[in-house]
């Protein structure tokens, strides 16, 4: 009976790449957060209003993310493809 209910909890079980997927969704979407609020945050004590901060904020994620893209690239061994 115990062996059963191992190799079910085994069958559903989130594969590694999966999860490894998934935490660093999180870790992105978070950072990204702490950044925004970092920018606004310090934004208006330097003179710069929170519409500006936000249009560098947009800005810069859209770079890192084409950075982490072209880094996910490099390390999978593809080639940049348009379908």
């Amino acid at each position: 009976m115990g062996a059963s209910l191992l190799a079910k909890a085994a069958d559903q079980a989130t594969p590694i790449h999966q999860a490894k997927t998934a935490m660093h969704i999180t870790i992105i979407t978070f950072s990204g957060l702490v950044l925004l609020a970092l920018m606004l945050y310090i934004g208006d004590p330097i003179g710069f209003s929170r519409q500006t901060m936000a249009y560098r904020f947009a800005a810069l994620w859209l770079a890192m993310t084409l950075i982490t893209g072209a880094v996910g690239v490099v390390h999978a061994g593809g080639r940049w493809v348009w379908k």
